[in-house]
């Protein structure tokens, strides 16, 4: 079962040592840790590298993290129907991706989603 979840900015933030980097660091230490991140984070990471001229990073940092998450968490029909429910109920604005986050109501487990800010 999946206790961590990092989206995107979370992950990026740990690559490139953004602030709260250490944090996420303790993480992957914890013995107790199962770390997850979806399958859309894999493009974003790479369209985020390209556009700071580094897309040939990619590979490699795929590779070095891969074994690192526990799972990368796909995404298909019916977890985009309940994002787009989600979508609709949330009483402030929820960007589309942001609505596929909450995958602990998705999958039935409790998850923390990790973020940076």
């Amino acid at each position: 079962m999946l206790t961590y979840f990092f989206d995107t900015s979370a992950w990026i933030a740990h690559i490139f040592k953004e602030p709260g980097w250490e944090y996420l660091n303790d993480l992957f230490d914890e013995d107790a840790s199962s770390i997850g991140v979806s399958v859309v984070s894999l493009t974003e990471l790479q369209s985020r590298l390209k556009s700071l001229g580094h897309d040939e990073q990619f590979e490699p940092l795929y590779e070095f993290y891969r074994p690192l998450f526990d799972r990368i968490m796909p995404v298909d029909e019916n977890v985009a129907l309940r994002a787009i429910a989600l979508k609709r109920e949330a009483t402030s604005r929820l960007p589309g991706f942001d609505a596929l986050f909450p995958l602990g109501a998705i999958c039935g487990k409790p998850l923390l989603r990790l973020t940076a800010v």
